[in-house]
């Protein structure tokens, strides 16, 4: 929801590339989940490009 409203904002001003990350965890994939349907969502608007930020290890 928060990655949606920042995407629009951004694209608002004109922003045609974004790159991110994702915080992971072993047990938990909700920040990449959630970017990759932001992702697929827009997929014909803004080029997204998502980095795994891993917590562990």
């Amino acid at each position: 929801k928060r990655a949606k409203k920042a995407l629009m904002q951004m694209v608002s001003y004109g922003t045609t590339t974004i790159r991110t990350h994702a915080d992971i965890t072993e047990k938990n994939l909700i920040t990449l989940k959630g970017l990759l349907e932001v992702k697929r969502l827009f997929k014909n608007i803004v080029d997204i490009q998502i980095t795994a930020f891993p917590q562990d290890g």
